[in-house]
């Protein structure tokens, strides 16, 4: 639980086609509403002869009619053709979740509100979590910012964020840093270029810094100041 993010909830829905016995995925052309009534619709006008029961029509796009029902028991039993969507056509709601330190995982919900319920028992679950070893006192570590704006890099694309979860270590670490800056404007970053490494050190005097090494060169700080940045070395 101390490693599971919720990376999306709010993906487009896809719709699953087999390819090769295995689950390909592609955007559906338009919304499921729409796509139900406009197969519905061809069952309808797509064959020239009304099914009879325990009869399988076709329509222009080779829609298989899964089965054929009766609404009434008694006899002569009227054909009403109920139209069931390919297994293969189905409409999926997917949300990404990830392992810190490992990949990111895609699911998929057989419904939004399926994704909806989810999505909200993970943020559930992370929430009381959190609760609980702050609670205990029991948090494997605490987090600070270091940098809140001083380093861009525009040759990777930042990507969507992930979904915060009150009360753990880095919502308090996000929420202290901007306290800190509640009245001042955010300012540009100080270098544009690939974060390699960082590290935490004491000066003679006991100050403690923390240098960062980049694409660009090597920059310090005084811990307790993430604006502060400044370039020392241009290795």
């Amino acid at each position: 639980m101390d490693l599971l993010v919720l990376e999306s909830r709010d993906d487009d829905p896809v719709v699953r086609a087999a390819l090769g016995g295995r689950a390909a995925v592609a955007r559906p052309a338009q919304n499921p509403g729409v796509q139900a009534q406009e197969q519905l619709r061809l069952a309808r006008t797509g064959s020239n002869q009304s099914p009879t029961p325990g009869s399988v029509a076709s329509n222009n796009n080779s829609t298989t009619l899964n089965r054929v029902a009766s609404l009434q028991p008694q006899p002569p039993p009227p054909a009403v053709a109920v139209l069931e969507g390919p297994r293969d056509d189905r409409i999926l709601y997917p949300f990404r979740v990830k392992h810190l330190g490992k990949e990111t995982y895609t699911l998929y919900a057989p419904s939004l509100s399926n994704r909806e319920e989810w999505c909200n028992k993970i943020i559930e679950a992370r929430t009381k979590h959190a609760a609980a070893l702050f609670a205990q006192n029991a948090e494997p570590f605490k987090l600070r910012v270091m940098a809140d704006s001083a380093f861009a890099n525009e040759g990777t694309a930042t990507g969507q964020k992930s979904i915060a979860i009150n009360g753990t270590p880095l919502d308090r670490a996000i929420r202290e840093v901007e306290k800190m800056y509640t009245n001042g404007g955010r300012p540009g970053p100080v270098c544009r270029a690939r974060v390699n490494c960082a590290t935490s050190f004491n000066q003679p005097n006991g100050k403690q810094m923390v240098a960062v090494g980049t694409d660009f060169g090597v920059y310090i700080s005084d811990l307790d100041n993430p604006r502060g940045w400044q370039r020392v070395r241009s290795l």
